[in-house]
């Protein structure tokens, strides 16, 4: 009777210790990479990260939030800022937000995560095409309607979106 009872504690004991490396396994690490076009002045930029969408539960959504107030500073005083104890691998989708010589731009973002990937890994360059500052997600010269919709602009464009507003705000605190 006690062989059995530690076989099946045993039994318990690998069960859950399988059912936590799946739910935790592909939310383990978040690696952010910022590059510059040769044009921008590095220390001009301001990034900060905004959270929304759903949380995701291994690698699935699985509650939606929807918009949230929380905010990750990325990159201030030209360089690369402390996000490793921040919660940003949990969520779905985010909000880049940056400004540079006094101008903002607004960039969606998808974590990796939800797409079969094993870590959060975020790359966002500033370009620079025809004197006109945008922020991407590739090297990749997009289209001119997303140039136009993740270019830097004056706060007047934005004026509609109090979300944006709050959280360029930020940007000026930092």
């Amino acid at each position: 009777m006690k062989l059995k009872n530690r076989i099946c504690i045993f039994a318990i004991i690998i069960g859950i210790t399988i059912s936590a490396k799946v739910l935790f396994s592909k939310n383990n690490g978040t690696q952010i990479n910022i590059s510059f076009d040769d044009k921008i002045k590095k220390e001009d930029v301001v990034i900060i990260l905004n959270t929304y969408g759903y949380i995701i539960k291994g690698d699935e959504p699985s509650i939606y939030i929807g918009e949230t107030e929380k905010y990750t500073p990325l990159y201030k005083n030209a360089k690369i800022q402390e996000y490793k104890d921040s919660d940003i691998n949990k969520y779905s989708d985010y909000y880049i937000y940056a400004q540079y010589k006094n101008k903002y731009a607004k960039m969606k973002y998808t974590n990796p995560l939800v797409m079969g990937s094993n870590e959060t890994k975020i790359h966002i360059f500033i370009n620079s095409l025809n004197e006109i500052e945008y922020l991407s997600s590739s090297t990749v010269i997009p289209s001119t309607q997303t140039i136009a919709d993740n270019s830097f602009q004056e706060i007047e464009k934005f004026k509609e979106n109090k979300h944006d507003l709050k959280m360029f705000s930020y940007l000026n605190k930092l």
